[in-house]
């Protein structure tokens, strides 16, 4: 019976599996010694990425100069897109 490619064979998983047991840890592996001990790990520094680009975390307000520099960026935007488009000569 053909087998799907995306479909391992039995044997290879065997294979793999023997290797990965037969093979040493790492030395470099840092070892705790009390689960939940350390502060977050990989998810937990992953989920506050995702937070901060979201803009989900803590809110800070905004500065009167990024307000300013912000609103003439738009002015010279819409400045430029209107003399592109024939709206000023």
């Amino acid at each position: 019976m053909p087998v799907s490619k995306k479909r391992k064979k039995p044997e290879k998983k065997r294979r793999a599996r023997d290797e990965r047991a037969d093979a040493e840890p790492h030395a470099g592996a840092p070892v705790e010694s009390a689960p939940g001990a350390g502060g977050g790990g990989f998810l937990s520094r992953m989920r506050g990425g995702f937070q901060s680009v979201a803009g989900a975390g803590p809110k800070k307000k905004e500065s009167l100069l990024s307000k300013i520099v912000t609103w003439a960026l738009m002015a010279l935007v819409a400045y430029f897109l209107a003399k592109r488009f024939g709206l000023l000569k």
